[in-house]
């Protein structure tokens, strides 16, 4: 401070040709006046940079939500479907999936204001969603799953594999078996989440990104951007393959 003093007095000196710079008295008022106006503009500006910021990460959160939210409806919809056709038919089997429906829409539910959850919790949910679906396809389905025990806590966003499985259904007509495999490993500090099916692939559009995803794909595709280092790859290996990267 005191070296900006006797800079301010040379300032003052140089600039205004006053011989030996102002008096005392007014050298305090005119340093008092500097400094207060640096910090205030310095704290404006800090203050200017958190608010910033806080609308950054409110904004972001508001986004995460929506983006989770319009994942729902198709799955809601393909689910009382399934259970629309089952009612009449065997009642305690569409009893038996409603209960199913119901344990999802509720973990949906209690996930609801949280960020993360565990890929461990995320598996009992997929496997809940399979269950469903299974309902459908009979024998005609087959999912391996095979998670590496060190990820199982690892955490990621609620409700992050259902949209992926359900890409697989989405691809799977004329399929007589429909076969899906799903790896999730920890490489290089991520945690790396692959489901490959047997069904027709994406099409060149898709993988090119020339053409809308669908709700489900596109907006996985932003959630996940939105994660540490979050990537999603698409390619088609006998089928579609999704591969999902994420910092751990």
């Amino acid at each position: 401070m005191t070296i900006g003093n006797q800079c301010v007095s040379w300032f003052i000196e140089f600039a205004f040709s006053v011989e030996g710079g102002l008096n005392m008295g007014l050298g305090i008022i005119f340093n008092g006046l500097m400094w207060a106006t640096c910090l205030y503009c310095s704290y404006a500006m800090l203050e200017y940079r958190h608010k910033a910021s806080e609308q950054k990460l409110a904004m972001q959160k508001a986004k995460l939500q929506t983006l989770r939210y319009q994942l729902n409806p198709h799955f809601m919809f393909n689910s009382l479907n399934t259970i629309s056709s089952y009612i009449h038919s065997d009642p305690h089997l569409a009893d038996e999936i409603l209960h199913k429906l119901a344990d999802i829409l509720r973990y949906s539910l209690d996930t609801g204001e949280l960020e993360k959850t565990t890929i461990k919790e995320e598996i009992e949910l997929i496997n809940k969603y399979l269950e469903i679906e299974k309902t459908r396809f009979g024998d005609h389905l087959t999912v391996d799953i095979v998670a590496d025990p060190r990820a199982c806590d690892i955490s990621i966003p609620p409700l992050l594999l259902q949209p992926i499985f359900e890409n697989c259904f989405k691809h799977c007509r004329k399929i007589e078996n429909l076969h899906i495999q799903c790896r999730i490993y920890l490489e290089n500090d991520k945690v790396i989440i692959e489901v490959v099916d047997n069904g027709h692939g994406f099409q060149e559009s898709v993988l090119s990104l020339s053409h809308s995803q669908g709700t489900g794909i596109h907006n996985l595709r932003q959630r996940i951007e939105l994660q540490p280092n979050g990537k999603l790859t698409l390619s088609n290996q006998c089928g579609a393959h999704v591969k999902v990267e994420m910092s751990v």
